[in-house]
């Protein structure tokens, strides 16, 4: 394990943390973990000194790190990437990135030269002589613009990816889950993402990102109430979805939640027609706890256990990890990062 540490921009905060990682008894040690509001219209606006205000951001939080290395492993949203998660055959690495760039138009709905690409070998099947790729790309644009905020805070970028990429390195090496496969809901601010992670491999075999996250609901709710933003903010995460509450919040949501339950119910047909996997739980990060009772619903729905990822049973007992237990979900992906 190195000695980078993580850096993690989505729309609403930027979180860092560093680890040490126990790679036999599969351990995190949290050594740092803090985050800051990110800049507003930090993805949006090209404006210099939305990235100037961006890198101070960034720069504060190093100043919460115990290790001063300058080097950053950084992590965007998936809502700002295109991924596809395919099997091909096995390729020299010339032909595989012909291969790539060939079948890019299906998944990538912009000029190939106007993104950034990477990709990944996740599995080799000796007998069938298949690779199981995952294929990332990001408009340049957003790439810049990250490179820049980090730039600009003193700090070397020496990796980018998406929540997709470093949390499929964290199910695969440090997190296991019980039986047959596992939907990983990561509920995002503007955009989420759903996972479906074969078990038995340990192994992400396909993913989906969804334009519904946090910050629709909050709109919905302000629309319909008149409230202010920070009042929907303090309700949903003490009250959320809960029907005997003053505020019935949840039909005002469900729209949302029915549109949100659909596209979960797609992935466990895909699950069990495509791959003859047979979900079993459901798991949710990200700003899972920011809506109360979340879990809850979509449990009730489904009659499938659904929880917010628990890294208890593989963080080292330190007082890091005991005042962030109740919020540890937020800081997956960030976490994640650092399993390099």
């Amino acid at each position: 394990m190195n000695n980078d540490f993580a850096l993690e921009i989505n729309e609403k905060y930027t979180r860092v943390s560093e680890i040490k990682y126990d790679t036999k008894n599969k351990k995190i040690e949290l050594i740092s973990l803090a985050s800051e509001p990110t800049t507003p219209l930090f993805f949006s606006s090209e404006n210099e000194k939305i990235v100037e205000k961006q890198g101070e951001v960034i720069s504060k939080l190093y100043g919460t790190l115990k290790n001063k290395s300058r080097t950053a492993h950084v992590i965007i949203p998936d809502g700002y990437t295109f991924s596809q998660i395919i099997e091909m055959p096995k390729l020299k690495e010339k032909e595989l990135l012909s291969a790539i760039h060939y079948q890019a138009d299906e998944f990538i709905p912009m000029p190939i030269e106007e993104t950034s690409m990477d990709l990944e070998i996740l599995r080799e099947d000796p007998k069938t002589h298949k690779v199981l790729l995952l294929i990332v790309a990001s408009p340049r644009k957003i790439v810049s613009q990250v490179e820049k905020s980090v730039e600009m805070a003193g700090l070397i970028p020496d990796t980018l990816e998406n929540e997709l990429s470093a949390c499929g390195r964290l199910f695969s090496e440090a997190v296991t889950f019980k039986g047959n496969a596992t939907l990983i809901l990561n509920f995002g601010f503007s955009n989420s993402s759903i996972y479906l992670v074969d078990n038995q491999l340990s192994l992400i075999m396909v993913a989906r990102t969804l334009k519904i996250g946090l910050d629709l609901f909050v709109r919905d709710i302000m629309v319909n109430l008149n409230w202010e933003e920070k009042k929907v903010y303090e309700v949903l995460k003490t009250i959320g979805l809960n029907k005997d509450a003053s505020y019935n919040i949840e039909s005002i949501v469900m729209p949302l939640l029915k549109e949100l339950f659909q596209e979960l119910e797609k992935m466990v047909a895909m699950a069990r027609d495509k791959y003859n996997l047979r979900v079993e739980e459901i798991q949710i990060f990200n700003f899972d706890n920011y809506i109360a009772q979340l879990p809850q619903k979509i449990q009730a729905y489904f009659s499938l256990p659904t929880q917010s990822v628990n890294l208890a049973q593989n963080l080292v007992a330190n007082p890091l990890a005991q005042s962030n237990s109740k919020d540890i979900s937020s800081y997956v992906s960030v976490i994640a990062a650092n399993l390099r």
